[in-house]
């Protein structure tokens, strides 16, 4: 599971000014209050000649083209540094002239949903004046209702239905001196506004977005939106980018503030088809709950619906409605989460516990986020990544140097490689220890064992270069659908190992039963029982076929497809194994004397010299073909598969959600929107 936080740079902007005038361009805006609190209510600030701060605010002030300044004033005997922004054309040698000097900020918070400032109008009177901006839901609750047009709501939706992120823009005139108004708390600054208008940015989807969604749908991975933003926008942006496919539709989930307090919270349900369907957003009525499924949530609430849906659809949700029905209806909390697709206008404590809901439900989370609006959300998540270098890098342990969602497939594909590298390196490690005791255990039959040399060559000349390079192999490019085991004791890795350390052990045994059926095999004969007894044919034959099979079963465990790239695109890995496996055939055919008398090999009678060997290079090579078939073509096979999975006999899903979605699959009638009127 994946969330995205929808926030993209803004690309143009749009202004209404008294819900009658449709301005393309701030610079087109005769001067007034609506252009002042464009050019002020923001938290930029200028850092090695530069503008910085949020990519909203730039945006917007980069639209009005006026001048931002750091000067020093002097008010009333108190002498501070303040933020001047000025039309780019005022002549500074006027009185007349505009100047605005930003005073204080109230700064932007995610539970309030606005930022305010407090201007000071240069000139000779001082004119203070209060400029607030934020969620158009929440500056209008702050504005006189006499300065709000009737027609906000409807513009409101038209734009968020558009794609466009809205904000609003109010003020208000303060009558009172500099030194008063620096006492102001908050809540006193911000009331009695007079709306100026809305300011609407286009969010337009950056090229990469749609395909990497396409790509991780096509993955069997599930994708939701978590923003801020107004859900209508959001949804908006989530048709746009096939994150809700085209034709359907979308379940809007809605829940009333109970009144009074201690009863469960009404529910609201519209549809919305596509843009400019007919039904995409319906008037809602009331119906009791006892009419729609006497068991689907508990006495006391009511649910208002409207039209029947047919599957399949996704529900919409904001914040304010996750944070009434998460304690209230926690059955249906879970469901929702099995069918939301997007959550908006949540905090980031919301953005924080949506992620932790969804763990709950067994769900392995990513999270990405470019704000420190994400922060708590980037550090819940199982994966968080961070789309920027500022504050949501600090809490997140992945950050992307490109601000865009490619590098999602990315962290999944190496995150997956990784996690398969680190199952085959722990498989290819047991299996080198069962070798190891099986050969050991064939010859102290026989009263002997591996000698001093043989046992460097084993475990310094194969194994520590094979482990040092068997791990670099690249991700695969593609994301496979199936996920790859998740644990050491899962029955595929159990399988695996069992099946390797037969195969292993048989060939190991097969070769001695070889060995004995030669005419001019001599037994080992014991004559002196303190003697290690080493150099004998015996020897010869398991230390040959046990150093092979540590470089077999190393080729078998780096299977590459679907996770991986085949091990021959390691080319470190791929020299290691040649050189190894050309090193050991020679010292088993050709080793001159003194180097096969320094590891303690006997020499096989000169009559039966090669056919013995090519036999005994026959089982070796056949041990290779058995052990890399049966890992990489026999095991993945989905027959075998579904076998495994069938020995372990499994009751019922490990994890929650697959509970959950059994339960919706269950039940035809769910959402239980009824159609009756």
């Amino acid at each position: 599971l994946v969330l995205f936080v929808c926030l993209h740079p803004p690309l143009f902007v749009v202004l209404w000014y008294s819900f009658q005038d449709y301005v393309p361009d701030g610079t087109h805006l005769p001067e007034g209050p609506l252009l002042s609190a464009m050019a002020t209510c923001h938290s930029l600030t200028w850092i090695n000649n530069e503008l910085v701060g949020d990519p909203l605010d730039l945006k917007m002030f980069e639209a009005t083209k006026w001048v931002y300044e750091e000067s020093q004033m002097s008010m009333s005997a108190l002498q501070s540094t303040a933020v001047t922004v000025r039309p780019p054309n005022a002549d500074l040698s006027s009185e007349s002239a505009l100047q605005l000097a930003i005073m204080h900020q109230f700064p932007f918070s995610s539970e309030l949903q606005r930022m305010s400032v407090l201007v000071n109008q240069i000139g000779p009177r001082h004119q203070m004046q209060v400029f607030g901006k934020g969620a158009p839901e929440t500056i209008v609750t702050l504005c006189d209702p006499s300065t709000v047009p009737h027609t906000f709501s409807e513009v409101l939706t038209d734009l968020a239905k558009q794609g466009f992120r809205v904000l609003a823009l109010a003020y208000r005139p303060l009558d009172m001196p500099w030194h008063t108004c620096r006492k102001l708390a908050r809540v006193d600054a911000e009331k009695n506004l007079t709306m100026l208008g809305l300011l609407a940015l286009r969010n337009t989807l950056k090229p990469e977005t749609a395909p990497v969604l396409q790509e991780l749908r096509e993955a069997d991975i599930r994708t939701v939106m978590v923003t801020g933003d107004n859900i209508q926008t959001a949804v908006s942006v989530a048709r746009e980018c096939c994150m809700i496919p085209s034709g359907q539709k979308i379940l809007m989930l809605n829940a009333l503030t109970p009144i009074p307090p201690e009863t469960k919270p009404t529910l609201s349900w519209s549809v919305a088809g596509e843009p400019g369907d007919a039904s995409e957003i319906s008037s809602s009525i009331n119906i009791p709950l006892s009419s729609v499924n006497e068991n689907s949530y508990q006495n006391g609430a009511s649910v208002i619906c409207n039209v029947p849906v047919e599957r399949p659809f996704c529900i919409a949700m904001s914040g304010k409605t996750y944070a009434l029905v998460r304690p209230n209806y926690p059955e249906l909390m879970e469901q929702m989460l099995m069918r939301g697709t997007v959550f908006a206008r949540m905090t980031p404590d919301q953005k924080t516990q949506l992620i932790q809901d969804f763990q709950k439900l067994g769900y392995c989370v990513g999270m990405c986020g470019d704000g420190a609006n994400d922060c708590g959300a980037l550090k819940a998540a199982h994966a968080g990544i961070s789309l920027s270098e500022a504050e949501a890098s600090v809490a997140s342990p992945f950050t992307s140097k490109t601000a865009d969602i490619s590098c999602v497939p990315k962290v999944i594909r190496e995150g997956r490689a990784a996690l398969v590298t680190s199952f085959s390196i722990f498989k290819f490690m047991a299996l080198y220890s069962i070798i190891q005791y099986v050969s050991v255990l064939i010859l102290y039959t026989i009263e002997s064992n591996l000698g001093d040399q043989q046992y460097l060559y084993i475990d310094v000349y194969i194994i520590l270069a094979i482990a040092v390079v068997m791990g670099r192999t690249h991700a695969y490019p593609s994301l496979a659908t199936r996920r790859p085991p998740g644990s050491l004791s899962g029955v595929h890795v159990i399988a695996s190992l069992c099946i390797q350390i037969v195969l292993q052990s048989g060939f190991q045994a097969g070769a001695y039963s070889y060995l004995e059926s030669n005419d001019w095999y001599v037994p080992l004969n014991v004559t002196d029982p303190n003697s290690d007894n080493i150099n004998c044919s015996e020897n010869f034959v398991v230390f040959f076929v046990g150093a092979f099979q540590y470089i077999w079963v190393a080729m078998a465990f780096s299977q590459g497809k679907p996770y991986r790239l085949p091990f021959y695109t390691n080319y470190l890995f791929l020299l290691v194994l040649s050189l190894l496996v050309l090193s050991t055939f020679g010292l088993m055919y050709v080793a001159p004397y003194k180097l096969a008398n320094f590891f303690q090999l006997t020499s096989i009678p000169a009559y039966e010299h090669w056919t013995f060997r090519y036999i005994l290079t026959a089982l070796i090579v056949s041990n290779f073909l058995l052990s890399y078939v049966t890992e990489v073509l026999i095991l993945p096979n989905k027959h075998v598969m579904g076998f495994l999975r069938r020995l372990r006999r499994k009751k019922q899903p490990k994890n929650r959600y697959k509970l959950v979605e059994q339960s919706i699959q269950a039940d035809p009638g769910w959402p239980h929107i009824d159609s009756k009127r």
